[in-house]
């Protein structure tokens, strides 16, 4: 069982199954910690190839622009295109994956943590919980008491069984003096 005494814990372990939680930490400290050194980054553009006349070239329109695209630049292009297809599959699995972890985690933390106890669902939970032990102590008494009145009747048998072997031993004896 996870056990969550201190918050750190907690982050961490929400953080381990959640990485959405620590990305957003992550960028939360980048953009407030200004005292550091911020990293630069020198992209070059990317170079270009210049159409020649002997590969095939495809005129394309664009709101007025025209492009000249090679064989090259379309194989290029639809790879790209399957790469980033890739890449979002991958991204909405590890997001479907990132979403059922944290829920696990919620339902973790929402078992082992009690509600207060003003919240009404809580309190309807207690008043059935309540209501199910009166009833169950209810139908206990009545089984205990109908033991109990069992238990009476049969001594009460027992003791008229007694009591009319006596008076028929009592009989008996009287019948034999009488005899004698």
């Amino acid at each position: 069982m996870l056990s969550f005494n201190l918050l750190k814990t907690l982050k961490l372990t929400v953080w381990e199954v959640c990485p959405h939680c620590l990305a957003y930490e992550i960028i939360g400290d980048v953009n407030t910690t200004s005292s550091e050194e911020e990293d630069t980054v020198h992209a070059k553009p990317l170079q270009t190839v210049p159409p020649s006349p002997k590969r095939s070239t495809r005129v394309k329109r664009s709101k007025g622009i025209v492009i000249k695209e090679s064989a090259v630049e379309k194989d290029l292009a639809s790879a790209l295109a399957k790469a980033n297809q890739v890449i979002a599959s991958q991204r909405q699995e590890i997001t479907a994956l990132s979403i059922k972890a944290h829920q696990d985690v919620v339902s973790i933390i929402t078992k082992e943590i009690p509600v207060h106890l003003s919240s009404p669902e809580k309190k309807q939970k207690l008043a059935a919980k309540k209501e199910r032990a009166v009833k169950i102590k209810q139908e206990q008494t009545l089984q205990v008491e109908a033991a109990m009145e069992a238990k009476k009747k049969a001594i009460q048998d027992e003791e008229e069984k007694k009591k009319i072997e006596l008076e028929r031993r009592q009989k008996e004896e009287l019948d034999e003096k009488k005899k004698s």
